[in-house]
């Protein structure tokens, strides 16, 4: 049986001038998810930092070294500038190896830039989307995700699920996905399965819960049958129900695309 232990941190963050002591706050939580047994640990959207064009410094050398002590795999918060001196930045999920190597970045795609990020009190920058869905290898299964308000976006997991529809070469390994989530600022975290929310924390610290890839799998392949109690407390195979030749309009580009609104 497949099975990893998935983390989410709900930390205490610092903000201004205190902004780097996230980093030590991301390390202390890391050797807790090590401690307790976590195959993989996820910080928020741009957790520990930093998140601000001013006071740059780096966090993902740090966490590298704590996942490698911890062997605990690690997806972290920061942001990059997209070249020096651009002053345009990408929100970024970096992805680290038990091992300590970072296996990747994903790039916040959604929406199009300066969004809500310049001149406010918790973020600083102006942030650039970007346009490519990368999946990391993570020998139990295969990694993919969304930053914060993509959630709001259903078609980057189809992205991801259907690959094969937008020229992409590789899948998404699971077709129905646990939705994890910890926020930056209000304290929410939360780990679901297809079938319930296993777990769910207004607290500081780890929330953490065994994810069975085995049933999720199963819930993939398996077609809905009429039974009475159902075995599932889901729609099985539900994406089997898709019928992508009535969805050309969604993808169409319009005769004119507006302009892109930039600081």
């Amino acid at each position: 049986m497949t099975q990893i232990r998935l983390g989410v941190a709900q930390p205490r963050t610092w903000y201004g001038t205190d902004e780097r002591r996230n980093v030590d706050e991301a390390v202390s939580l890391i050797r807790q998810a090590g401690a307790t047994g976590c195959d993989l640990l996820l910080f928020s959207e741009n957790f520990p930092g930093p998140y601000r064009e001013r006071g740059r410094f780096d966090s993902i050398g740090p966490l590298s070294s704590a996942a490698k002590e911890n062997k605990v795999a690690v997806v972290a918060g920061t942001s990059e500038e997209t070249e020096p001196g651009s002053n345009r930045f990408h929100i970024i999920a970096a992805v680290i190896g038990a091992d300590g190597i970072v296996k990747g970045r994903y790039h916040r795609t959604h929406p199009a830039g300066p969004y809500i990020y310049p001149n406010g009190d918790l973020w600083d920058f102006h942030y650039k989307e970007a346009d490519e869905f990368p999946v990391f290898d993570m020998g139990w299964g295969k990694l993919a995700m969304l930053v914060c308000s993509e959630v709001f976006v259903p078609e980057i997991a189809r992205m991801h699920l259907f690959p094969e529809e937008f020229g992409r070469k590789y899948r998404q390994a699971e077709l129905q996905l646990p939705p994890t989530g910890s926020h930056l600022t209000a304290g929410i975290a939360m780990i679901a399965s297809p079938e319930r929310v296993l777990c769910e924390s207004h607290e500081p610290g780890i929330l953490s819960a065994v994810l069975d890839i085995d049933r999720i799998r199963w819930l993939r392949d398996t077609d809905e049958e009429l039974i009475v109690p159902a075995p599932y407390r889901t729609i099985p195979g539900v994406l089997k129900w898709r019928r992508p030749e009535l969805y050309g309009a969604l993808t169409a580009q319009p005769a004119a695309t507006a302009a892109r609104r930039e600081p």
